[in-house]
């Protein structure tokens, strides 16, 4: 028994070497896998790339510029108001009662503000047209201005009345400023429109090296297929040695 085990696995042994040894398709079969799964992986990475290419040229960047674009039209609304209400000297409404000094109307800002709630958004007036509204958070330190128009712009209350009023009145006086930066800001998404339909326009580099190397790896495959009858025929071969074998051995016994 242990003489047929021996012939049996020699036999194999031999076959596996020379299969690896001798056939050159082996080897080249190899490097084509290893290469066909490196391309793969980049051209996966690529397609990657291009789907979020393709999701920022159709939806994100559009989109970015409309709210860039909205937010123009409507700043520019409220500047009109703003100009049309200007007074020579401060001047702001609050609950009906009209200031023109700075300190008052923020102290008096400060005492509306004791009243409030948490989570708490009141209109408490008016300055150069457009509305004026508290909003009171849920934090000690949140709480800001808002002056609403066509669009909300809103500053953080500081514990200064005369500071919160000047902040209040630069705000309204900085609206041509986000009208620029929005401009800018067009541009820049504009320019990052145009570098990706240019890149999304770029093919995958190993393209047609990848499409030779499936190509080959089919061919492969097939001869290397072919071979595999010729393993079976070796396998007949060891299983007939091995019966022949035991045949001797039931003889000799």
């Amino acid at each position: 028994m242990f003489l047929q085990v021996y012939i049996y696995y020699l036999l194999y042994y031999n076959k596996c070497r020379n299969t690896a040894t001798g056939n050159p398709l082996i080897k080249e079969k190899m490097d084509v896998d290893n290469e066909v799964s490196r391309l793969k992986l980049l051209k996966s990475n690529f397609d990657s790339k291009k789907y979020s290419l393709e999701d920022r040229i159709l939806y994100s960047y559009p989109q970015q510029i409309k709210r860039q674009e909205e937010m123009i039209e409507c700043t520019v609304k409220d500047i009109e108001i703003r100009n049309e209400n200007t007074k020579a000297e401060f001047e702001i409404k609050i609950n009906g009662q009209i200031f023109d000094e700075r300190e008052k109307a923020g102290v008096y800002v400060f005492a509306l503000l004791n009243g409030m709630k948490d989570d708490e958004t009141k209109i408490i007036g008016q300055f150069n047209g457009l509305e004026v509204l508290f909003k009171k958070g849920f934090f000690s330190s949140d709480k800001e201005l808002v002056i609403k128009g066509n669009k909300s712009y809103s500053i953080k209350i500081s514990d200064s009345s005369h500071g919160n009023m000047v902040k209040l009145d630069n705000l309204l006086k900085g609206l041509e400023k986000q009208v620029e930066n929005a401009d800018i800001k067009i541009d820049e998404i504009n320019r990052n429109l145009r570098q990706a339909e240019e890149e999304f326009k770029k093919p995958f580099a190993y393209e047609e090296k990848l499409k030779n190397l499936l190509r080959r790896q089919l061919e492969l495959n097939s001869e290397l297929d072919m071979d595999k009858e010729d393993d079976l025929v070796i396998d007949e071969e060891v299983e007939v040695k091995v019966d022949e074998e035991n045949k001797i051995g039931e003889i000799t016994v």
